[in-house]
């Protein structure tokens, strides 16, 4: 009796996560996402992004690149960018939800900046910024992940953030 009574706890806790986000429909609709400004005179920008159903999103459209975030998503949940961003491809649902818990353990943890050196390159190329999407008291925050400026990779401080990074990057396992 005390064994069935142990296991049942044991499924209960396991089922819950011990208060961690249960499953990835918990996650916000965009839960990883890309900008990339081009830097080349014309003003040309693009974002890309990871739904929470695995969907990788891009889009180049002055309208839909140039939105805010908050705006972004907001207009991505209602339908309104149909037609301005394109499904490229998708992903494994699972490796993103384990990469994003990953994300959120390591935020947690409250050491992920970005390591900057000293001195940048003058070079004058494209700047790509990498974030994750977490919560935060009910607000959407962007967490930068990983940026590339003037033909140099800047990465995070964290391990688990560059790990979670080289997964976005990679396509969560397409």
């Amino acid at each position: 009796m005390r064994k069935k009574f142990l296991m049942l706890i044991a499924v209960m806790l396991l089922l819950t996560a011990c208060g961690k986000l249960a499953n990835p429909s918990q996650m916000p609709e965009i839960a990883f996402f890309c900008t990339c400004d081009y830097n080349d005179g014309t003003g040309g920008r693009r974002v890309s992004f990871y739904d929470k159903q695995g969907n990788y999103c891009w889009s180049e459209d002055k309208d839909a690149a140039s939105l805010a975030f908050p705006e972004l998503m907001s207009k991505y949940e209602t339908g309104e960018l149909d037609g301005k961003i394109e499904v490229r491809s998708s992903c494994d649902v699972n490796v993103l939800f384990e990469n994003y818990q990953k994300f959120l353990t390591a935020v947690r943890k409250g050491n992920y900046k970005i390591e900057e050196p000293e001195v940048l390159p003058a070079a004058e190329t494209r700047i790509e910024k990498w974030y994750g999407v977490r919560s935060n008291n009910g607000t959407l925050q962007l967490v930068l992940l990983h940026e590339y400026s003037r033909a140099t990779n800047l990465n995070s401080v964290s391990d688990e953030i560059n790990e979670v990074y080289m997964a976005f990057k990679g396509g969560f396992g397409q």
